[in-house]
């Protein structure tokens, strides 16, 4: 089963740590995936993992559709201390599993958060390059955590994947296209880690009560953040919807 390993961090907390310490984190983190990518290989063992590290959260744009018309803000959906620095989506046979791979990194800096969710689906599509100067944007997809019925997420289901069919056909259209998603299970099913010097508490839930919480993810292959907020608002349809619009720092995929 597919799990998402959501790591949080404080607010502003990155643009202020000297660069010998974001290539630490950032080395830290790519080292265990490489040590799992290498022991499930060597064991034959299929496994398909995608890793994103996302930009500051403060340069994020926010895209809500309320009473039939679409408003853009700046800033993260989620008024909180901590903010989004990215994530894994990786196969594990549970959830303890997920838990026990996340402790073996080793993070201890203060401040960490780690929110481990199931993974309802995923999907991948990559297909050419973009032309110089176009990068990755995540859609973050948020809204208020209120139970749908099974019709209604049938419902928001069906009109994504409308949408995510015209950006293809864009894309393929371009001869360049690189497409992600992730839908998320509900926030009761995720654990929380949070780590304190070398101590860390593990709690249900996600990691901040919140008025809206993560959904999901898409990944867009755009020219320009206009381009990507253009698409939010085709994915916010629903009263109620925000969409985070984020560039990725890096981009990592690998299926075996």
């Amino acid at each position: 089963m597919k799990f998402a390993l959501m790591g949080f961090e404080r607010r502003g907390e990155w643009a202020t740590l000297p660069a010998s310490e974001q290539q630490g984190r950032v080395g830290q983190h790519q080292q265990g995936l490489t040590k799992l990518f290498a022991e499930r290989s060597a064991g034959g063992r299929p496994h398909t993992t995608l890793s994103v590290g996302l930009h500051d959260g403060e340069e994020s744009k926010i895209v809500r559709f309320a009473n039939g018309e679409h408003k853009i803000f700046d800033g993260p959906f989620a008024e909180t201390k901590e903010v989004l620095a990215g994530f894994d989506v990786i196969d594990f046979d549970s959830r303890e599993d997920a838990v026990e791979w996340y402790k073996s990194l080793g993070f201890t800096h203060e401040g960490h958060v780690e929110e481990i969710r199931p993974v309802v689906s995923a999907g991948l599509l990559y297909h050419g390059h973009r032309p110089t100067g176009a990068s990755k944007f995540l859609l973050k997809f948020g809204g208020p955590p209120a139970n749908q019925t099974r019709a209604e997420a049938d419902k928001i289901a069906s009109e994504a994947e409308r949408v995510t069919a015209d950006y293809v056909r864009k894309g393929f259209a371009d001869v360049s296209i690189c497409w992600a998603g992730v839908r998320l299970a509900h926030p009761r099913e995720a654990i929380t880690i949070r780590g304190t010097g070398s101590q860390r508490t593990i709690t249900g839930g996600p990691f901040a009560e919140t008025r809206e919480v993560i959904g999901g993810f898409t990944i867009l292959d755009c020219a320009t953040r206009d381009e990507a907020v253009e698409w939010a608002r085709r994915y916010s349809h629903i009263d109620g919807d925000v969409t985070e619009v984020r560039q990725c720092g890096f981009w990592w995929t690998q299926v075996n």
